[in-house]
C-alpha cells in the first residue's frame, strides 16, 4: 500500500495519468452533489473530496460571494483584493478535488 506521499509523487510524475483518472472516474456515477455556501472557505472539501475521488460523484461548489467582506490575518489584502485572494484559494482547492466552481456574486466582474 502506497503512503500518501509516494501516491502525490507518483501523480506528480505522470499527470497526464491523473487526468485521464479524474476523467474516467466521472463515468462511475450519475450523481452531482452540490455544496452552497455565503463565501469561499465554507466549503467543506474533505467530505467533497471524498465524494468525488472516493465515489467517483460529480461535485459542484456554488458560492454567493468572493469573501472580500472576510478578514485577513496572513496578508495586507482587504476588499476587493482579499475577494481576488479568497476566490483564486477556493478555485485552486477546487481544482485539487475535481470540482466545479460557479460565483453567484451580483458583481460587474462576476459571470
Amino acid at each position: 500500500m502506497l503512503t500518501d506521499r509516494e501516491r502525490l509523487l507518483r501523480q506528480q510524475a505522470s499527470p497526464a495519468l491523473v487526468t485521464l483518472h479524474r476523467a474516467l472516474s466521472r463515468l462511475t456515477s450519475v450523481v452531482t452533489v452540490m455544496n452552497t455556501g455565503a463565501h469561499p472557505d465554507d466549503e467543506q472539501n474533505g467530505l467533497l473530496a471524498a465524494l468525488r475521488l472516493g465515489l467517483g460523484m460529480r461535485v459542484v461548489v456554488a458560492c454567493s460571494t468572493r469573501g472580500e467582506g472576510g478578514q485577513n490575518s496572513l496578508g495586507p489584502e482587504r476588499t476587493g483584493a482579499l475577494g481576488i485572494v479568497r476566490s483564486r484559494e477556493m478555485e485552486e482547492a477546487a481544482r485539487v478535488i475535481d470540482a466545479d466552481v460557479h460565483w453567484l456574486g451580483h458583481g460587474p466582474d462576476d459571470p
